[in-house]
């Protein structure tokens, strides 16, 4: 469950309503695609705060990103031609653009690949039926950023043994790669020793209880060719990795697995915790 709303601007680019090809029954037209595009979002994403605007003219434009400057990202459909996207493509907020085929195709083509060639968060569609479920589904992307703003990932890993007694082909420098974690991802990474973990929580998992989850996996398995030693390790790992995620309120959780067996510090892999982890 989400414990707030996804706020995302929506902003719909259409021509000035006292002239133009925005005109009479042209007008009506962009009214009702701007009903059907709502209706079906507000149905389609009930976690979602859509924050809407029309924008007629380049002054708008500046309005819109004052009053969405708390939103996850923008939503712009462009049913017309006579707005210049820059201020929109180049915002550095995470942008879905919907062309209008017809309308709002022109400065979509001309600017887009400009913005994606200058590293802004921009992706985007060219669709006749703007409203269809093929074209609105992309606003999932908001909940996955989203979610990758509010989690936070466990890394049990030993670090010391980087820089003096292990080397190894897959080897790289871990503490860096988690601090550009959260500037690139919005994921906070909590790390643990690895020393600790296995001491706190991988040796007080009693061998009886690791081994019902062990003849589970067994009973349940297609066909199995590991030594039963070895499930129930890997049992033991899986309740120790369960209840320290669980302890420190994590969302995810990833062992060094390769590193830490390699050096003699864990005896079992955590390949089936994941797996079970996952099914829980």
């Amino acid at each position: 469950m989400f414990e707030s709303k996804i706020r995302v601007g929506v902003a719909f680019l259409i021509p000035p309503a006292n002239g133009g090809i925005g005109a009479s029954t042209s007008r009506e037209w962009f009214v009702k695609k701007k009903e059907l595009v709502m209706s079906k979002l507000t149905k389609m994403f009930p976690n979602f705060e859509f924050n809407v605007q029309d924008i007629e003219k380049q002054s708008d434009v500046n309005e819109f990103l004052m009053e969405n400057v708390e939103s996850i990202g923008f939503l712009i459909f462009i049913l017309t031609g006579v707005i210049d996207l820059k201020p929109l493509l180049y915002s550095f907020k995470p942008t879905i653009f919907i062309g209008e085929t017809y309308n709002g195709a022109g400065e979509y083509l001309l600017e887009y690949s400009k913005a994606l060639e200058s590293g802004m968060k921009v992706t985007g569609i060219i669709s006749r039926d703007i409203e269809s479920d093929e074209v609105l589904k992309k606003v999932k992307l908001f909940e996955v950023i989203y979610k990758l703003n509010n989690s936070k990932i466990l890394f049990i890993t030993d670090l010391s043994r980087y820089k003096t007694e292990i080397t190894y082909p897959v080897h790289v420098d871990l503490h860096s790669s988690l601090r550009n974690l959260q500037p690139t991802t919005g994921i906070v990474p909590i790390i643990l020793s690895a020393r600790e973990f296995i001491r706190k929580y991988y040796r007080k998992v009693r061998v009886e209880e690791a081994k019902l989850v062990a003849d589970k996996w067994v009973k349940n398995a297609k066909g199995n060719s590991e030594d039963s030693e070895e499930i129930i390790k890997s049992a033991k790992l899986y309740i120790a990795m369960k209840r320290v995620a669980k302890d420190y309120s994590v969302d995810g959780i990833a062992l060094d697995c390769i590193m830490l067996y390699r050096s003699g510090l864990l005896d079992a892999w955590p390949c089936l915790g994941y797996m079970e982890l996952w099914n829980d």
